[in-house]
């Protein structure tokens, strides 16, 4: 946020609202920047689509941006960049979606590679394992790890419900590692499948909207392709760990 407002000051306004759209991804007790106005009938929304709204852009001639970098952004679900290059895309994929969206372990030295979470429904505490090869099984203390960062996410968060993820090759547990019967395996193409979806959608809101009617098309949109969180979420976790042989 510091940083934002010490470009705004400089006079790099692009730079410093995509900062500060990243403060208030992270903590929603940021306000928000103000980007899209309001609608005047200020029809109800669920609270992920409004803060897919505050990331779009409005140009000086009225015609609606995506975020700026949102593809560079996302490039590295395409499965050739690092662990750390996978978990910020997978960071940056939750926020795009209009989720709080953060990196516990980088941030705090403690939780899940990234949480994705909204008020109200469930969150995913999610394990990059992209490094993993296709012959190997998820270990004893793989499933350790995961389970502390689900406690960690209980401590640290007032989500009723956290799912464990683990995001890598769709291969199952060793015969001594015993997941429970709520760990989840997902492969990065799965969010690969869903950055695209995401992007076409934003690129549709983008050509048909003005100011005033981003709101609607967004949420339009969103519904369309299957990007609202809870239909969202039940794509991503269909693979129970301890189903997998």
């Amino acid at each position: 946020m510091w940083l934002a407002r010490a470009l705004e000051l400089l006079g790099d306004r692009d730079s410093a609202q995509d900062l500060y759209i990243r403060a208030h991804a992270n903590q929603v007790n940021i306000p928000p920047y103000p980007t899209v106005r309001d609608n005047a009938d200020k029809e109800e929304l669920p609270p992920q689509v409004l803060e897919v709204v505050q990331q779009l852009r409005v140009a000086s001639d009225g015609t609606i941006r995506l975020p700026k970098g949102i593809d560079e952004n996302l490039a590295a679900l395409d499965g050739k960049g690092t662990p750390a290059q996978v978990e910020e895309s997978i960071r940056a994929l939750g926020q795009y979606l209009g989720l709080e969206s953060s990196r516990p372990d980088k941030e705090f030295g403690t939780g899940p590679d990234v949480l994705w979470k909204s008020t109200g429904l469930p969150a995913l505490c999610i394990e990059v394992k992209s490094d993993k090869k296709l012959d190997s099984r998820y270990q004893k203390n793989e499933i350790g790890q995961l389970t502390d960062h689900v406690q960690w996410v209980k401590d640290h968060s007032n989500a009723d419900v956290v799912i464990p993820l683990l995001v890598g090759p769709v291969v199952g547990a060793t015969a001594t590692a015993n997941p429970p019967k709520d760990f989840f395996v997902a492969s990065l193409n799965q969010f690969r499948v869903i950055a695209d979806r995401l992007t076409a959608a934003l690129a549709d809101v983008a050509k048909i909207s003005l100011p005033l009617t981003v709101r609607p098309n967004v949420h339009k949109f969103f519904k369309e392709r299957d990007l609202l969180w809870e239909k969202c979420l039940k794509e991503i976790v269909q693979q129970r760990l301890r189903e997998i042989k």
